[in-house]
């Protein structure tokens, strides 16, 4: 099984940055805005900043 890394927070460019450095080192990894609910699939949520956990 491998770890599935969420990159959260921060602008796009630094979401899509980690993005492409997780998936190059093999991890499953998408980002997002915000987390909006637990995901229990998810291994790891990477914060990047200006991060706001509140729904909605």
């Amino acid at each position: 099984m491998s770890a599935r890394i969420v990159v959260v927070g921060g602008d796009e460019s630094s979401r899509e940055r980690y993005l492409g450095e997780l998936r190059s080192a093999g991890y499953e990894a998408d980002s997002r805005p915000a987390v909006t609910e637990y995901d229990s699939s998810v291994s790891l949520y990477f914060v990047t900043g200006g991060f706001d956990g509140r729904a909605g």
